[in-house]
């Protein structure tokens, strides 16, 4: 650890946030923070319990004079999604992130932060380190691979939890109680790399790239009308099929498919007495394309140049039907909710589009408060597929979490951030488009009155990724003081 972060109020949360930094932690990579937080538990005679996946729960008894109150469970996953910049060195299985301090903010140079959700673990292990904390009893639940289907919430023994309120620190919005969530899915089309044909004497090879987008999350930002590079390279691909046949020699685009993919690479072979119409095309429509972009997009580069390589490359229709396929998968906000303005209702992403020696595979994923539009979503790539001649599975299914309003516990949050910060717009009860655990435990545990709750942090799922120092203050401060008050 080197301190970068030591300066900072409040002191505990910021130390246990930079040392959780200094462990790798991405999605099924959990192995060593789940230790550390072992060896937390054992230093302070903490009760703690780690299962197969890594979960890890802790509990800890009530301060004396708080024994008749209700328990109270914190919550929040110990993986992070890991995405940096082209060009940028690090490795997210050994390395630690490179914290630096930018006007009010944190983040890591060239990366993903890891707020998402390393906020609640450092909330959650600095409330158990407060020795002047009066508390009723209190559980810890660290769960696992949330970003990649919510694995360590669905394998969770929920027997071993005695609360009945729940406080999820698995929010972005400082401004925002979130009361409901969007269920999901995950869709992996399979594109089987067989009669791949060597370069002929004939053809031109084209590296054709699309970078500097701005990504986002692909349940949060989804509305907000970033472009997707995979679908962008399909656009283009597909405009060239009008007067050329095209043969796919490589194609990959996105990291993560709960991120909207910044970057998407393609080389394909075609006939060389085309070229000269295809740069037009390519040119045309990357004009096009840079006046149609949100303003958060207008970094966009599209680049393409001619090379010499003689590399295979799938026939000619195997390689229109991927191309078609990306061009009509559904992406983006599908659907809207009728009932909350403002409010996505379905949405799909094609996150992932990724080249193996046997095999292109895409992943999508898809995000609904109704159930039925999930399966309608399945059903379509389904369709698509079979016209393609490409095989589909779908995995990672969660549950959504439908709204209710004036619980208790949402009435006691915004309570008590009127009372600690009178000057400042209380938060606001809302649904996400976004998954949360929390779907998952009230599926468990019915009659659990749950908020989810947070730091305000930009980018997420992005290497621009960064946390507000002066909102994880009053965070950390408000769920200290409600804790204390239940």
């Amino acid at each position: 650890m080197n301190g970068v972060l030591k300066e900072l109020n409040p002191k505990r949360f910021f130390k246990f946030f930079e040392e959780i930094c200094d462990i790798p932690h991405g999605s099924g990579n959990e192995a060593a923070l789940a230790s550390y937080l072992e060896k937390f538990a054992h230093d302070r005679e903490i009760f703690c319990i780690r299962d197969s996946v890594n979960n890890v729960l802790m509990r800890i008894n009530a301060s004396a004079g708080m024994e008749s109150a209700q328990p109270i469970l914190i919550q929040g996953h110990i993986d992070m999604v890991c995405e940096k910049n082209s060009g940028t060195v690090h490795d997210f299985e050994k390395d630690p992130l490179d914290l630096r301090i930018s006007d009010g903010w944190v983040y890591a140079n060239g990366t993903t932060l890891g707020a998402d959700d390393g906020t609640a673990v450092a909330v959650m292990l600095a409330l158990m380190d407060e020795p002047e904390l009066v508390h009723p009893e209190m559980e810890f639940l660290f769960t696992t691979g949330e970003e990649t289907g919510l694995i360590g919430a669905k394998n969770f023994d929920y027997s071993l939890i005695k609360s009945k309120i729940l406080i999820n620190l698995d929010t972005d919005n400082e401004s925002e109680v979130i009361a409901s969530c969007a269920g999901g899915q995950r869709s992996r089309v399979i594109v089987p790399l067989e009669n791949q044909i060597s370069k002929q004497n004939n053809e031109t090879i084209i590296n054709l790239s699309i970078s500097g987008l701005a990504g986002g999350h692909s349940g949060g930002d989804i509305h907000l009308g970033r472009a997707n590079a995979n679908k962008l390279m399909g656009r283009i691909l597909n405009e060239i099929l009008s007067v050329s046949d095209v043969r796919i020699a490589g194609i990959s685009g996105g990291n993560k498919d709960n991120a909207i993919p910044r970057e998407c690479i393609c080389k394909f072979a075609v006939p060389a007495e085309k070229y000269d119409s295809i740069v037009k095309i390519i040119n045309k429509i990357s004009s096009e394309i840079k006046e149609e972009v949100c303003a958060e997009d207008k970094n966009i580069k599209i680049d393409f140049s001619k090379s010499d390589e003689n590399i295979p490359a799938l026939d000619s229709q195997i390689s229109a039907n991927l191309i078609r396929f990306i061009c009509s998968i559904q992406n983006g906000v599908i659907e809207m909710d009728k009932s909350m303005t403002e409010m996505v209702e379905t949405s799909s992403n094609l996150g992932v589009i990724e080249q193996q020696s046997d095999m292109i595979r895409l992943t999508i994923s898809s995000r609904s408060s109704i159930e039925s539009r999930l399966d309608q979503i399945a059903n379509q790539i389904e369709a698509l597929c079979e016209l393609a001649g490409f095989s589909v599975s779908h995995d990672s299914r969660y549950p959504g979490w439908a709204f209710k309003s004036g619980t208790p516990l949402q009435n006691a949050y915004i309570d008590t951030y009127k009372k600690l910060y009178p000057k400042l717009c209380p938060p606001e009860v809302k649904a996400i488009h976004a998954g949360l655990e929390c779907g998952i435990i009230k599926g468990h545990i019915p009659d659990m009155d749950i908020i989810s709750t947070g730091m305000t942090v930009k980018n997420i799922h992005t290497p621009e990724e960064k946390l507000n120092i002066a909102s994880a203050e009053r965070i950390y401060n408000l769920v200290k003081y409600i804790v204390s008050a239940l």
